[in-house]
């Protein structure tokens, strides 16, 4: 998950990771279950990424088990 807030220099910032989102040709998602379904973290990412046009025409996968 991408955090501005970190003083950090790994993961992807927020405008990388929807550059990448931008330029992709499909995305999968892949995590483990909780309580049946996706984690409460995967459900805030897309949240976060639903609000914007980054996913607008992509094919989008969730695998969770």
């Amino acid at each position: 998950m991408p955090n501005d807030n970190l003083a950090t220099t790994s993961g992807l910032s927020r405008n990388a990771s929807r550059a990448a989102l931008a330029a992709s040709d499909a995305v999968i998602v892949a995590c483990p279950e909780y309580a049946g379904g996706p984690s409460g973290a995967v459900k805030n990412a897309f949240d976060w990424i639903v609000g914007s046009a980054e996913l607008y025409r992509h094919p989008v996968a969730l695998l969770s088990a």
